[in-house]
């Protein structure tokens, strides 16, 4: 009996470090990190989709454990559990991991990827920005947001979309302070539907096409931008009204 249990044991032993050898085999798809203020931060993608996120500090260190969904766009983060204040969205490039989501702006720079190359990596961040801020001020548009009678308009609200997200649009600016980025969910409560939409945003022939809306005045505005050098310029515009 006594040498029954003892073997039980044993296979118990021996079937648990065989996991453990698993785990730690598994061949990673990413893998990303930062220093933080006291500590660091990790987080590993695996070719099964797993993925650990994890806050090392100088004593002690919270690993988040889930599913991750990787599409051209984003990473969806599936956590198991309680989800870190980083958040469960994320964008990235060659270089870095983004998250949108999250209480605060959060990104990991890339040691190593088998990733396919993302959007990002063809339409920079930078190169958002710097089309989105052109689009919003363009001198026919300004007359239709009517700020001095209607302070609610500000801040200037956009709909979030492929590549509309709070980390894309930092830093872009309307009314002199910071654009806000919206859910779909958000849009369809709103009963004034004072945001702006994206319609249109494709490249043709070294040249971009943007459509935007902006449905309180029922309004569509067609953009069209080249690109010089490392900077897209806008080259032709029309606003028309319903």
């Amino acid at each position: 009996m006594k040498l029954t249990i003892k073997l039980i044991f044993a296979l118990l032993i021996i079937n648990s470090c065989s996991t453990k050898n698993k785990e730690n085999e598994k061949e990673l798809l990413l893998q990303a990190d930062r220093e933080a203020p006291i500590g660091w931060i990790y987080l590993r993608i695996y070719q099964d989709s797993t993925f650990e996120f994890e806050s090392r500090g100088l004593r002690t260190s919270t690993v988040y454990k889930g599913k991750a969904k990787i599409d051209k766009y984003q990473i969806s983060f599936n956590y198991n559990d309680s989800i870190p204040k980083a958040g469960s969205l994320a964008i990235y490039n060659k270089n870095t991991v983004y998250y949108t989501n999250g209480d605060y702006a959060e990104s990991v720079g890339i040691t190593l990827t088998k990733l396919d190359s993302s959007l990002y990596d063809r339409f920079s961040i930078t190169e958002i920005r710097q089309v989105l801020q052109q689009a919003i001020d363009l001198k026919e548009l300004q007359k239709y947001f009517h700020i001095d009678s209607d302070s609610s308009r500000k801040p200037l609200k956009i709909i979030e979309s492929d590549m509309i997200n709070r980390t894309t649009l930092m830093g872009v600016q309307k009314f002199n302070e910071p654009v806000s980025v919206i859910s779909k969910n958000e849009a369809d409560k709103s009963e004034t539907r004072d945001y702006l939409s994206i319609g249109d945003w494709s490249i043709v022939n070294q040249k971009l096409s943007l459509q935007l809306h902006y449905p309180v005045e029922g309004i569509t505005i067609n953009y069209m931008f080249k690109k010089d050098s490392n900077k897209w310029v806008l080259i032709d515009s029309k606003l028309m009204e319903k």
